[in-house]
């Protein structure tokens, strides 16, 4: 992957994540208005916790997005360095991998660990009460198949 385009499918993601929220917004919206009575799980009146909720869904989302683009493209970056550019036959090659193998693991562990945390940093709000659970959700839901998506556009693999 080329460095000036490493993060660009994360403003990609921003964005689809963003059109996707305010849908969820103009959803809520038409709901209350012609919905008045919604069950109090949906929705408890504050319409401001529905606007809160889009944004730190949307915020957590692409957050894990890019700590996973950003740790991955270090972990690479890192072996691509050790590694060097001189050619290796089949026996070297193997043995540089198995040397390194633990490395990129741990990277990739350390990396697992900091997404979850996110994840669960932006659960935990929830109960502070000033965000909707729907409009949060939301955006976690829908991370996977607009990534697919943009890589799809992009003519690339997910």
């Amino acid at each position: 992957m080329k460095k000036e385009n490493r993060y660009i499918s994360v403003l990609w993601l921003l964005l689809a994540e963003s059109a996707v929220s305010a849908a969820v917004i103009g959803i809520f919206a038409l709901l209350v208005a012609f919905l008045p009575e919604m069950p109090s799980i949906l929705y408890d009146g504050n319409f401001y916790e529905v606007i809160t909720g889009a944004v730190l869904g949307v915020a957590a989302t692409v957050t894990n997005f890019f700590a996973l683009c950003y740790t991955v493209n270090r972990a690479v970056d890192k072996y691509m360095t050790v590694r060097g550019d001189s050619e290796m036959d089949e026996e070297e090659a193997q043995k540089f991998a198995n040397e390194n193998a633990v490395r990129v693991q741990m990277e990739v562990t350390k990396s697992y660990i900091l997404r979850t945390l996110i994840l669960v940093a932006a659960c935990a709000l929830l109960f502070t009460g000033w965000f909707n659970v729907i409009t949060v959700v939301i955006p976690m839901l829908v991370q996977r198949p607009l990534i697919i998506l943009i890589e799809k556009m992009k003519g690339g693999n997910a």
